[in-house]
């Protein structure tokens, strides 16, 4: 077997400390007809292991060569565990266990309990014992904790109870286990069940002494008692004595009578249930009659069972209301009344609360997603929901045994992040990013690659998008070893999303490296980073050969405009002709692209397409004088301004800031060219970088900051030297 159980000493031994008392207990002649609220109190206990333990030496069974052949049956009967896809929740169980099976060792009453509730299917007693083994780990350790109603066992569970189960067989099926209970052994168990039976008839005198001295208050004219049967009386009192031992006559009479009381009023309380269920009122009625009769564990039973009966009930009926509230908010978001969505999809997730956490962190997942991908297109405030509604998710998910859907979420989480710090920036943008790194990482420790590779895959894209825009925002050294980490994680996601297997998913990730890869080329230069934007344009085309028009119209417009953006760049770092073709190609890509993304259906879009093509007529600019040169220019004005209707401060101001920024480009350039009146274009040129360097943070966007101040230190002397008289 390629891995070692680690927990397997501490199996070895409850496996024998258990298999002990149980095989005591089946010993022929050990026959304990009492009452089970006193057997269990002096049998079995370290004592009787140490003897047993003795005997075994006494029979040239050494400890080693007993552990050394439990040992290796466990090894065997959990060998599978190791070449299942589930080899890692076995090991998680194995260490939980290794460090909390010496802790939950059945007590001896337990044990006796156990045992004596077997005989007769001796077959049951180890795995009723296991499992309340594996019941006790779940108190100190969730991994262990029982599914809900309708849900699978967890694996770690699962390895649990089968590897107790193994360890008690191991030791009770042992050929040479059975010269271990001698005589003095049996010796030892007589006289602890001679305890138990004194133990029991103690009670049963002093139950009939309480019986006696209720039936001369009955006799007495006690109406409440005389209303009481025989088997209820009888029943109170066993139950007091068992609660309060030490009781005395008086005080059992006592809390008899006001037993008779409150049973009196049960019974009244239970005829007036009502139901509509029919197996529910049969249950009720059932409870009734054996009220009346007196037999209060009976009626236990019976109205426990109702209560499951109309609880499932009404789980399934808040489940239903649950989907109909859900469905509502979906319509509600197709009507573009975001706010009510959000609204119903909270009150569905509440009505859930009491009955299935699991479910209420699901559908506020699904919740969370819908508001973002209405927030990516409709902007607004969606997405400040959309993280509220992520965060309760991932705080619910985080109890549940099954992690999975808590690393979903987490990733999820992380890319409303991204989306919130690339609208807001600044030093809010620059910790949002940070968190969703971190999400993302947090994702990737339980979906590896190894147990999940698609799930993998996804959030390794995701974390590379998150490392990106760091990159972009830091600038510098700094920055390019970000983006070297951003374009690595996105080849590793290509190792799973390949073009064959998984189509859609491998042209998202050509795309998003070639974001990378342009932002990489963008940092470095015209002289080293020209090969990064080859291969940046060469991912946009590969990613295109899959995202055609045809197929999925939004994901091609928005790849053709990213490879117009890296065109550009390319043209303007190739100077001549080439470099005009390149700009030209990337103006014709981003009005195609137009054609999809348009105002009225993705308005965010349709103003970040605005904002390149003012960026690709500047570039067009650069390369002529005069009239051409001034005629390019405006055009770019009017596309940033254009931008500028949708990119607003108080909702993007991120977008708004860069915008403003290109616009001061322009304004500067068109001081340049117009010799004549040169200072307006100065001023308004001063005042946009004046509102960006409001937005771009020197600590946390310095890249930005430092761009632009540049610029504004350039335009300030500009102003000092051709608007003396202006202030």
């Amino acid at each position: 077997m390629g891995f070692r159980w680690n927990c397997l000493e501490s199996l070895t031994g409850i496996g024998i400390g258990v298999a002990s008392i149980g095989a005591a207990t089946f010993l022929p002649g050990a026959e304990i007809g009492v009452a089970s609220a006193a057997t269990g109190a002096v049998i079995g206990g370290a004592g009787l292991l140490a003897r047993i333990k003795e005997n075994g030496r006494k029979a040239g069974l050494e400890d080693e060569t007993l552990i050394t052949r439990m040992q290796a049956r466990l090894l065997r009967d959990l060998e599978h565990w190791d070449q299942r896809a589930e080899r890692e929740a076995a090991q998680r169980a194995d260490a939980a266990m290794t460090r909390f099976l010496p802790q939950v060792m059945l007590s001896r009453q337990e044990l006796a309990a156990t045992a004596l509730e077997c005989r007769g299917a001796e077959d049951r007693y180890p795995a009723i014992a296991a499992q309340r083994v594996v019941d006790e780990l779940a108190r100190h350790d969730d991994l262990f904790r029982a599914a809900p109603a309708g849900l699978p066992e967890s694996f770690e569970r699962q390895f649990a109870r089968e590897a107790v189960t193994a360890a008690l067989l191991a030791a009770k099926e042992d050929p040479q286990y059975a010269a271990l209970m001698t005589l003095d052994v049996t010796i030892e168990l007589g006289a602890a069940i001679r305890e138990t039976i004194d133990a029991v008839q103690s009670l049963r005198d002093k139950v009939e002494r309480g019986f006696a001295a209720l039936q001369d208050r009955a006799q007495s004219d006690d109406a409440k008692l005389a209303r009481l049967s025989e088997k209820a009386m009888r029943g109170a009192i066993a139950r007091f004595i068992a609660f309060s031992p030490r009781a005395g006559t008086d005080e059992i009479v006592e809390a008899v009578e006001q037993f008779a009381e409150d049973y009196d009023a049960l019974l009244g309380r239970v005829r007036e249930l009502d139901a509509h269920d029919n197996r529910v009122r049969g249950l009720q009625r059932a409870a009734e009659e054996a009220l009346a009769e007196g037999d209060l564990d009976e009626a236990r039973r019976l109205l426990r069972e109702a209560s499951d009966v109309r609880v499932d009930a009404a789980t399934a009926a808040v489940r239903e209301a649950a989907e109909t509230l859900s469905r509502l908010a979906e319509t509600d978001l197709l009507a573009l009344d975001w706010e009510s969505a959000a609204a119903n999809w909270e009150r569905a997730a509440a009505m859930l609360a009491p009955f299935d956490g699991f479910e209420q962190a699901r559908l506020l997942a699904n919740a969370g997603a819908a508001l973002a991908a209405f927030s990516r297109t409709r902007g607004g405030l969606a997405l400040d929901r959309a993280l509220e509604i992520y965060r309760l998710a991932v705080s619910l998910a985080e109890r549940d045994k099954d992690k999975t859907i808590w690393a979903k979420v987490q990733n999820d989480l992380g890319i409303s992040l991204q989306v919130k710090a690339a609208r807001i920036g600044g030093a809010q943008g620059n910790e949002l990013l940070d968190e969703a790194v971190r999400v993302h990482r947090l994702a990737l420790t339980v979906l590896t690659r190894e147990t999940y590779p698609i799930d993998w895959a996804l959030i390794v894209t995701c974390l590379g998008e998150a490392l990106k825009k760091k990159g972009e925002w830091i600038g510098s050294a700094a920055g390019i070893q970000l983006l070297e980490e951003a374009a690595e994680a996105h080849r590793l996601a290509l190792q799973v999303r390949t073009q064959r297997a998984m189509p859609i998913e491998w042209a998202a990730t050509q795309h998003n490296l070639g974001l990378v890869l342009a932002s990489h080329g963008e940092l470095l230069g015209a002289e080293v980073g020209h090969s990064h934007l080859q291969e940046a344009v060469q991912a946009f085309r590969s990613a295109l050969l899959v995202r055609t028009r045809e197929a999925f119209p939004t994901s091609w417009a928005m790849t053709l405009n990213n490879l117009a953006n890296a065109l550009v760049t390319m043209g303007e770092f190739t100077g001549g002709e080439e470099g005009e073709r390149l700009i030209c190609e990337a103006i014709k890509a981003y009005s195609s692209s137009l054609e999809v993304q348009t105002r009225d259906s993705m308005p965010l879009q349709w103003a970040m397409v605005q904002n390149n093509l003012g960026s690709a007529f500047e570039a067009r600019a650069s390369r002529y004088d005069g009239a051409v040169g001034r005629d390019f220019l405006n055009q770019a004005i009017a596309h940033y301004r254009l931008s500028l209707l949708v990119r607003k401060s108080a909702h993007y101001p991120l977008a708004w800031a860069r915008t403003l920024e290109n616009i001061a480009s322009v304004h500067y350039r068109m001081a340049r060219i117009e010799k004549q009146n040169p200072c307006k274009h100065y001023f308004e040129a001063r005042e946009c970088l004046r509102l960006a360097l409001g937005i771009f943070s020197r600590d946390h966007m310095p890249f930005n900051f430092e761009k632009a101040s540049r610029l504004f230190e350039t335009i300030e002397t500009a102003i000092a030297e051709h608007c003396p008289a202006t202030p």
